[in-house]
């Protein structure tokens, strides 16, 4: 009797690779929509946190001054700075009447800027502490 010797592949056929390959790509088309959502929120909770920082500022150098026009000159917050990560991503601008007894803070994202496609756009906070955006549920 003969005996032959079965020689055992080792490896994956094409099949099993194109297979694999569609569903990493499938899953890939799933989950980069979504990590991207959550990136533009997490830069919006940011964008956010700054408004609120420089409001604090804004009301700060108000109890000083008893007007905020001081505070703002020609659409820029004097009294605050930002970082130059958040500069990338919003354009931080700032309204107040001379003698004013109230302000208006946007940021607004940068059209070119990875925030650019973000559904909120701009964001606003006002002296009494109302805040909008141009959808609803961004705040």
């Amino acid at each position: 009797m003969l005996r032959r010797n079965k020689i055992k592949s080792m490896g994956f056929t094409l099949i099993e690779l194109l297979i694999t390959i569609a569903i990493v790509g499938l899953l890939a088309s799933v989950a980069y929509p979504s990590y991207k959502g959550v990136l533009e929120k997490t830069r919006r909770q940011e964008a956010i946190r700054t408004l609120l920082e420089a409001s604090q500022l804004m009301e700060s150098y108000y109890a000083m001054n008893l007007n905020y026009s001081g505070a703002i000159s020609g659409g820029v917050i004097t009294v605050f700075t930002t970082s130059d990560d958040f500069s990338k991503l919003y354009t931080l601008t700032g309204t107040a009447a001379t003698g004013s007894s109230s302000f208006t803070l946007s940021a607004t994202p940068i059209t070119t800027g990875a925030q650019s496609d973000d559904e909120c756009g701009t964001l606003t906070i006002t002296h009494t502490g109302s805040t909008g955006a141009d959808a609803s549920d961004c705040w």
